[in-house]
């Protein structure tokens, strides 16, 4: 048998014949049958069918009315589907007056302003960086160089707090002589819960003091964990800070930097490690 044909009935006597799938009728009922021209295409028929094919057969007028009634039907029984086309109707006529959203003319005018966007935000990204509209887009060094400049001296006159305006996980804490306290870590809250129990202290501040220092050629700020002042009228700044980081690179230049503030200020520099917490916390570390 032929490739693409098959045993098949005729649809009119029901008698068996080869032919292709599009083939409705047997040979003798399609002589028998009217010669039929398609409404939709113009071409000549023999089928049973209104149409020649059934891409024809869904551009009928009737095929087209019943599909626009279904499709009036669906926004009807649901209500958002209602005010999507209303708030898309209120938005077209306000835009464009009584044409249609389809229109040429709409097309052009929506296009020119979507390029004209497009460009504006190309040279606002060449402003600050280097290459175009881009996602992976890298700013330059001088552009760098000056956002780190801007929030060191931030920090440096107290009006941004790492600690306290990062989003991160950090816990509050209501004192009378710190007032709100920001604790970065459980050390830290235990401490400050250890000075407020403490009868020898006067007062103590949280990440206030800020000493500059020189790390891999690029000026830093340190900020300091505690200062204490007591009822004796001595002062101590302490850092909170686990022995296992002391050993980082980073550590003398911070620590040396702090020492040099403290003995300026005639003020002790401690680092308050696991024994400390531990002895604040009952013999434990949380």
């Amino acid at each position: 048998m032929p490739k693409g044909l098959s045993k098949r009935s005729c649809r009119v006597c029901h008698a068996e014949y080869i032919g292709a799938s599009s083939q409705l009728l047997c040979r003798a009922c399609k002589k028998e049958s009217e010669k039929k021209i398609c409404p939709v295409c113009g071409k000549d028929f023999f089928t049973i069918s209104k149409t020649c094919s059934p891409k024809c057969g869904m551009n009928t007028p009737e095929a087209k009315a019943n599909s626009s009634k279904a499709a009036k039907e669906r926004v009807r029984k649901n209500p958002q589907m209602q005010l999507d086309h209303a708030r898309l109707a209120r938005a077209v006529k306000a835009k464009l007056g009584k044409k249609p959203i389809w229109s040429e003319a709409a097309r052009a005018k929506a296009a020119t302003e979507m390029k004209a966007k497009a460009d504006l935000a190309k040279l606002e990204c060449r402003k600050w960086g280097k290459g175009g509209w881009n996602k992976n887009l890298t700013h330059t060094q001088e552009h760098r160089q000056n956002q780190r400049n801007g929030q060191l001296k931030a920090i440096q006159e107290g009006r941004f707090n790492p600690q306290k305006n990062a989003h991160g996980t950090r816990s509050e804490l209501i004192t009378t002589k710190g007032g709100k306290v920001y604790c970065c870590s459980n050390w830290e809250r235990i401490f400050a819960e250890a000075l407020e129990k403490d009868g020898t202290v006067l007062s103590f501040r949280k990440d206030d003091i800020r000493i500059p220092y020189i790390y891999q050629e690029k000026k830093r700020i340190y900020i300091v964990d505690f200062l204490i002042t007591y009822i004796s009228g001595e002062q101590e700044l302490v850092e909170i800070k686990p022995k296992d980081f002391l050993s980082l690179d980073e550590m003398p230049f911070k620590f040396a930097a702090a020492r040099e503030w403290c003995n300026k200020n005639n003020i002790q520099f401690t680092i308050a490690s696991e024994d400390r917490i531990a002895f604040l916390n009952g013999g434990k570390l949380p």
